[in-house]
């Protein structure tokens, strides 16, 4: 899937949950969990993170709370890409970061906190 679409329709399918992600990646920054919260989606439910909702007929995506160490523990970003990661990674107080995982492919993507539906 073309990345723009792909952004289009997590958009869509994201809208509603917006006030949930922000809670949750409040709760990952105010905690000093980490600096750098990153959601999970996926078609199917993965083993990565905390698990924030279950994919149903609304909202296709199974979503979990993670962060950049955690992917970094796990190898799903490499050590020597963590630097580069830092430098591109928006502030998490205006934008969402999502590793998205469909048809075998993975891909970070960057939403504005407030998503709104197109």
């Amino acid at each position: 899937m073309e990345k723009r679409r792909l952004v289009k329709e997590l958009e869509k399918d994201l809208a509603q949950q917006a006030g949930l992600l922000a809670k949750v990646s409040d709760t990952i920054l105010d905690q000093d969990i980490s600096r750098y919260p990153i959601f999970v989606l996926s078609e199917k439910g993965l083993e990565i993170g905390v698990a924030v909702a279950a994919g149903d007929e609304r909202q296709p995506w199974h979503i979990s709370a993670s962060t950049l160490e955690e992917l970094a523990a796990r190898q799903v970003i490499g050590m020597e890409k963590v630097d580069d990661f830092r430098r591109i990674f928006k502030d998490p107080q205006e934008f969402f970061c999502f590793l998205v995982i469909f048809e075998e492919q993975a891909d970070f993507v960057f939403m504005p906190r407030n998503i709104q539906a197109v």
